[in-house]
């Protein structure tokens, strides 16, 4: 009868130790995509941006408050090399600043091509409507 429970105690002390080591494991699993989600988010981005429509010039100016996002590039009639600028493509890296910025994106106080520039973006390039001038 002794030898049984020496046995059951020593089975059971087994499945502890590989629960809690399994658990270490699976902590460790969720570390490291945690970590590689973070990686991806940070990741660098070039993005169109729907801005206000201006008045013609060149260079463009920065201070277009951006009204929308852009899925792929600009379509007709903003594809344009003159005329009122009506969308920015500018490549950033997430960060807090960018992010918040973002969310403002389609609200009362939307943010300019300015504080995205000034949140560490560049701008890569404009597109233009030449109709209707």
């Amino acid at each position: 009868m002794k030898l049984f429970d020496v046995a059951t105690g020593v089975v059971a002390g087994a499945l502890v130790v590989l629960g809690i080591s399994q658990g270490v494991n699976s902590f460790q699993v969720g570390k490291e995509l945690g970590a590689k989600q973070e990686m991806e988010k940070r990741a660098y981005v070039n993005q169109w941006f729907v801005v206000e429509t201006s008045t013609t010039g060149t260079p463009p100016t920065t201070a277009q408050r951006i009204v929308g996002q852009i899925t792929g590039g600009p379509q007709s009639p903003c594809d344009a090399v003159d005329g009122r600028m009506c969308a920015v493509q500018l490549a950033y890296e997430f960060s807090p600043a960018i992010e918040t910025l973002l969310d403002r994106i389609g609200s009362a106080s939307a943010p300019t091509v300015a504080e995205f520039v000034a949140a560490g973006a560049t701008v890569q390039d404009y597109a233009f409507n030449s109709e209707g001038l």
